[in-house]
């Protein structure tokens, strides 16, 4: 308990900190710890519910830097890719789950990696179309709304605050609608869960945010994304690697 109690307060601790320096990073890191010791489906809602919390309060610090065109552009698409999502959830047994979580997550930091730098300039409404509902996609599947937004923001120069502050009114639309289309489905139980994982994954969030907007402009934000992405990467392939360890054995 103890143990489990350390690992869920950690992993939020960090991605919440990460999330307010880099504007992403909250589900890439919590994500792996949490697919880990809660497993796939109770760990992500785990995730999902926090992060929801985690959005609305950083939409209130950066409440002047949004720009609600970016959102009314990319959250409709976000949100109808949810049910799509919820579905492939239930018709998925758990180990099998987790590998795609796990491989989810491990394309998702090719994404934000390797993928963004190699992205050709656009303009086009279809690139909004695709990474809207890549991203509502990832966000019920893996709690990684992040990544196919971050490809569009390299792909139309989006930059600066404005996208930093962007992305939370989008992640909370998203989340609303992945916990509307997984309550749907019959797929959170929050009842599930430990009262006690439910609080330290709380105060491991507001841990990592207080110290994230401290932090915030006197750390080098690549370097910050630099630990973000390994971090991330370990917690992905011990994902995979207990999924395909489940899966083998029967």
């Amino acid at each position: 308990m103890i143990v489990l109690a350390c690992v869920v307060f950690v992993m939020m601790m960090l991605g919440a900190g990460v999330q307010r320096v880099t504007g992403l990073g909250f589900g890439l890191v919590a994500a792996t710890g949490l697919s880990l010791v809660l497993g796939p489906v109770g760990g992500i809602v785990l995730l999902n519910v926090v992060g929801l919390v985690f959005n609305l309060v950083m939409i209130r610090q950066v409440w002047r830097e949004i720009s609600w065109s970016k959102v009314a552009l990319l959250a409709p698409w976000a949100a109808a890719a949810t049910i799509p999502g919820a579905w492939l959830i239930t018709v998925t047994p758990t180990a099998v789950l987790q590998v795609i979580v796990g491989v989810v997550l491990v394309a998702a930091l090719a994404v934000v990696t390797v993928g963004r730098n190699r992205i050709r300039p656009t303009s086009s409404r279809w690139a909004a179309i695709t990474a809207g509902t890549a991203s509502g996609l990832a966000a019920t599947v893996a709690g990684v709304p992040g990544p196919p937004l971050t490809v569009y923001a390299q792909a139309t120069g989006w930059k600066g605050p404005g996208f930093v502050a962007s992305l939370q009114p989008v992640f909370t639309v998203t989340t609303l609608a992945t916990l509307a289309a997984k309550g749907g489905a019959g797929l959170v139980d929050v009842s599930v869960i430990p009262w006690w994982v439910w609080v330290t994954g709380s105060l491991g969030m507001v841990t990592g945010l207080a110290a994230g907007t401290v932090i915030a402009g006197k750390v080098d934000e690549n370097r910050a994304f630099t630990v973000t992405v390994l971090l991330a990467a370990v917690g992905a392939l011990a994902v995979v690697a207990q999924g395909a360890a489940a899966v083998a054995a029967g």
